[in-house]
C-alpha cells in the first residue's frame, strides 16, 4: 500500500480483507515498501530489504512466537498485493515459496522460460521456487489491465498452472455502503461531552453519510456533481477538495466563537500523503465505486477460499 504496510489494517477495503484472513486463523504480514516518496514497490530495492530485514527476522520471530521451533518447518505462505504490490509478487517468489498468490488491479507476467519449466532458476543455476497458482482481481473499466491479465492467464493456461480471474464492476456510493465502510464518520458528529453509545454512533454515522451524499450530488455552480441520481460515480474518481472542506474531513474542527468543544477524528495525523486517515479512506471508496485501480474487498471470501485451497489449507 502506498501509505505503508499499516494501510492494510486501516483503510476500509483493505481491512475487510485483513480481518477476514485473521478470522480464518491466518497470520497476516503487511510490509512497507522502501520508496516512501512514491509508495510504490521496486523489484530490486524491496527484495533486498525484505530478504534481509523481514524474511530473516519478522517471520522467524513469528514462528517462534507461535511455537514453530524448527526454522525449516514448512508453513504454507500465500501472497496478495495491489498495483505495484501485485507486480512485486513475482520478485518475492525468488525468496518466498508462495503456495498461491492473488494480484489486484495488476497483471503478473512470469518469465516465459520459468513458466515452461514450472519453476524459477536461481542465480546459482539451482532450481528455484515453483510458479504458484495465480489469481487476479481487476476493475473491468480498466481495459488495458484487463487485456494484460488475459495475456497472463493465457500463458498460465498454456503451461498448466491454475489461475482464476474476478472482474469488479463500478458500483453506487449508497448510504448503506457509506455507513458500512466508513463508520468513523460518526466521530465528526458526536459531541465530546456525549457518550459514544451504539445508538449515538449509528445516528451520527447516518447523518454524516447523508450529508456527504447530498453534497456529492449537488451542482452549486462551482462544483459539479460527483454522483448521478443512482449514486454512481460520474466522470472522475477524484473528489473535489471543496467536498472535503465542507465535510470537515481533512482537519480537526477549530474552536469557534462560542467555545464549542473541538471534535477530533480518530486518526488525526496527516500520515496519508499529507492528509488525514478519513480523507484517504474516502478516496479509496470513491476509487472503488468508480472502478479505477484500487484495492477492493469485492470477492474477498472467494479469493481467500481459492488461495487457501490451492495452498493446501
Amino acid at each position: 500500500n502506498h501509505g505503508g504496510g499499516a494501510d492494510f489494517f486501516l483503510l476500509p477495503e483493505d481491512r475487510i480483507v485483513a480481518y477476514s484472513a485473521l478470522k480464518r486463523g491466518l497470520a497476516v504480514l503487511s510490509p512497507t515498501s522502501v520508496d516512501r516518496s512514491s509508495g510504490c514497490w521496486n523489484g530490486v530495492h524491496d527484495i533486498r530489504h525484505f530478504s534481509k530485514n523481514i524474511k530473516g527476522d519478522v517471520i522467524t520471530e513469528w514462528k517462534q512466537h507461535v511455537g514453530i521451533i524448527d526454522e525449516d518447518d514448512d508453513v504454507p505462505v500465500m501472497g496478495m498485493g495491489a498495483s505495484s504490490g501485485g507486480a512485486i509478487l513475482y520478485y518475492m517468489l525468488k525468496i518466498i515459496p508462495f503456495r498461491s498468490v492473488a494480484s489486484y488491479v495488476m497483471s503478473l507476467h512470469y518469465d516465459a522460460d520459468d513458466l515452461e519449466r514450472g519453476h524459477l532458476i536461481q542465480h546459482s543455476g539451482e532450481r528455484g521456487n515453483d510458479i504458484p497458482p495465480t489469481a487476479f482481481v481487476h476493475m473491468v473499466r480498466e481495459e488495458f489491465t484487463a487485456v494484460s491479465i488475459e495475456q497472463s492467464t493465457q500463458a498460465l493456461s498454456d503451461n498448466g498452472i491454475p489461475y482464476k480471474v474476478w472482474g469488479v464492476h463500478p458500483k453506487p456510493f449508497t448510504l448503506d455502503r457509506c455507513m458500512s465502510r466508513l463508520p468513523e464518520l460518526a466521530n465528526a458528529t458526536i459531541d465530546a461531552a456525549d457518550s459514544a453509545t451504539d445508538e449515538n454512533v449509528d445516528a451520527g454515522n447516518k447523518k454524516q453519510c447523508q450529508a456527504l451524499i447530498q453534497i456529492m450530488s449537488e451542482d452549486d455552480g462551482s462544483t459539479k456533481p460527483v454522483i448521478d441520481i443512482q449514486s454512481f460515480m460520474l466522470n472522475t474518481a477524484k473528489m473535489p477538495e471543496k467536498i472535503f472542506t465542507l465535510m470537515n474531513i481533512d482537519k480537526e474542527k477549530e474552536h469557534g466563537d462560542n467555545d464549542d468543544e473541538t471534535i477530533k477524528l480518530p486518526i488525526p495525523e496527516k500520515s496519508f500523503g499529507g492528509h488525514s486517515w478519513l480523507y484517504a479512506a474516502l478516496q479509496e471508496e470513491i476509487q472503488v465505486c468508480y472502478g479505477r485501480h484500487e484495492m477492493t474487498a469485492d470477492y474477498n471470501e472467494e479469493v481467500l477460499d481459492w488461495l487457501m485451497s490451492n495452498a493446501g489449507l
